[in-house]
Parts: C-alpha cells; sequence; structure tokens
C-alpha cells in the first residue's frame, strides 16, 4: 500500500526525477565547458577586433599572443564555475555572465570602453538619458546574439542531477586540474602576454567578463562600512 501511494505522488512522478530525463539531460560538467568556451570566445569579439587591428609588425606573435589570451581565459573560467556549479545556483550564474558579459561586449564594441566605475556611475546618476543613448538596433542585436539567445538555449537544456557529495568531488577536480592548467599556460605564455599589455595598454582592459568583475568587485570594497 505504502510502494503505491509513493507512486502516485507528484514527487515519484516529477519528470526531473524521471530515469528518461536523467539519461537525456547534460552533465552539468559539459555545460559548465560550453558556456565557459562561448563566454571566453564570442563574447570577447571586441578583444580578437582589437588584436587584428594592431600593427603588422609582428602579426604571428600578436596571434600567438590571442590563442595563449584565449586559453587563459577559458581556464580561468572554468575555475570560476567550478565555484558555481551547483544544481541551485549554475543556471542563474551563467545567466548573469551572458548578459553582463553581452552589455559588456557591446560597450567595448561601440564605445571603446568596457563596464567601469565610471561608466556604471555615469548610468546611476542620469539613468534615464543613458538609455536613451543605448537604445539603438545595434544594442538590439549584441544583446540579442550574445546574451539572450545563449540564456534561451541555456534554460532549455536539461541539466542532469548529481548527488551533493559527488558534485563537490566534481568541482574540486574541475577547480584543481584547471588551476594546474592555468599555471602552466601563464609560464609559457607570461613573456608573450605581458609584452602586448605593455605594448598594447587597452588589451589589458578587454578581457571580457574579468574587466567588469573586478570592477563589481572595487566598487563593493569602496562601500563604506
Amino acid at each position: 500500500m505504502a510502494l503505491r501511494l509513493f507512486h502516485v505522488t507528484e514527487f515519484a512522478q516529477s519528470q526531473l526525477l524521471s530515469p528518461a530525463f536523467q539519461r537525456s539531460a547534460s552533465h552539468p560538467l559539459l555545460v559548465v565547458m560550453l558556456f565557459s568556451l562561448w563566454l571566453s570566445i564570442v563574447s570577447n569579439v571586441a578583444l580578437w577586433q582589437a588584436l587584428y587591428r594592431l600593427p603588422d609588425s609582428a602579426p604571428g606573435k600578436v596571434w600567438w599572443a590571442g590563442i595563449a589570451l584565449a586559453l587563459l581565459l577559458e581556464c580561468a573560467l572554468l575555475m570560476l564555475l567550478s565555484l558555481l556549479n551547483w544544481r541551485w545556483t549554475l543556471k542563474i550564474s551563467l545567466t548573469l555572465l551572458l548578459l553582463l558579459t553581452a552589455f559588456n561586449a557591446y560597450f567595448m564594441l561601440t564605445q571603446d570602453a568596457f563596464l567601469d566605475a565610471g561608466v556604471i556611475r555615469r548610468f546611476l546618476h542620469s539613468p534615464g538619458a543613458q538609455l536613451r543613448a543605448l537604445l539603438n538596433w545595434r544594442f538590439f542585436i549584441v544583446i540579442a546574439l550574445l546574451g539572450i539567445l545563449p540564456t534561451v538555449l541555456l534554460w532549455r537544456m536539461a541539466v542532469k542531477r548529481t548527488p551533493i557529495p559527488r558534485n563537490l568531488l566534481q568541482n574540486l577536480l574541475l577547480f584543481a586540474v584547471t588551476c594546474v592548467m592555468l599555471t602552466g599556460l601563464w609560464l609559457l605564455s607570461q613573456s608573450m602576454v605581458l609584452t602586448l599589455f605593455k605594448n598594447q595598454p587597452h588589451i589589458r582592459q578587454l578581457l571580457n567578463p574579468f574587466n567588469i568583475l573586478q570592477t563589481g568587485s572595487q566598487m563593493l570594497g569602496s562601500v563604506p562600512q
């Protein structure tokens, strides 16, 4: 009788817990890897555009530095997302990152500036005027392609539920592996990347989304206690 009652409960009939759903759902690590690639490659279109426009004195070195930056960004994003890869936070965190990087990419593509503290303060000081300046066809196209489209795809994806201990172990392994990879890549490309930053200082400000995350941490740090 108890077994019969269990089978007719909403819990037992939940789509999220059904074996068929779990078999067809994507592993959370796969979701993390796919969207970290989107964030590091597609959302950094302003960075690749700036590298393409650099002088042709040493194009080979510039493109090797671009590949190194792409790999460094990917590893850093995987480390960040390994801290957020939980059943309750994964999709919400990725949504915020996708929308933030889309807004940031628009500013970098159209105004040659990322969302730094000055831009955010101007927006808070006169939101109406700033919104009127933003609302144009380029804004909607960039936000739709870089932010809304991947967000819709993210929420349409079925993500496999994993037990908390296994989820914790997977996140720790992902963090450790990407930390080692990031360290190795940095040691291999340090001189090349630092030379690029020294000769072209503006390139350092185009590392989306870490430029805006740094802005947010600085603004939070400057809030009076």
